[in-house]
């Protein structure tokens, strides 16, 4: 099993939209959600030092905690986790497409994801990686 902590606030992957351009007629594909591309960039830049040489081919599997801040409007309750956005199959998503071509070929071959949000000192995501 490999593990790394990714520092940062995490960013989940939101639904793409697609629509027509009225002028051209053409599809126009726009991703949901702002600041996606970098996120998946900074999972794939702490995630590299640790992955293999060739991406595994089997099947894999996939445990991400995701870390936020509790607000300061929220210091005094005792709710562990945040029930708030994004939700958390959302932020997976990220985390699977950011690791694609580090630890696997294609997402398609995570058989084993589990995820959890929950409060702590410093944001980010931990990751653990493994074949199955």
């Amino acid at each position: 099993m490999i593990e790394f902590f990714v520092p940062g606030v995490p960013v989940g992957k939101g639904s793409a939209r697609t629509f027509i351009n009225p002028k051209t007629q053409k599809a126009v594909f726009t991703p949901a959600s702002k600041g996606t591309k970098a996120w998946e960039t900074r999972v794939a830049y702490w995630a590299t030092p640790l992955a293999p040489r060739e991406p595994w081919s089997g099947p894999v599997g996939v445990k991400a905690l995701f870390v936020s801040v509790r607000p300061k409007s929220k210091e005094g309750q005792s709710r562990r986790y945040p029930t708030v956005s994004p939700d958390c199959d959302k932020l997976l998503r990220t985390i699977l497409d950011a690791l694609t071509h580090v630890f696997y070929v294609d997402d398609k071959q995570v058989v084993d994801v589990h995820g959890l949000k929950q409060y702590g000192d410093c944001a980010g995501v931990l990751v653990q990686v493994w074949q199955v």
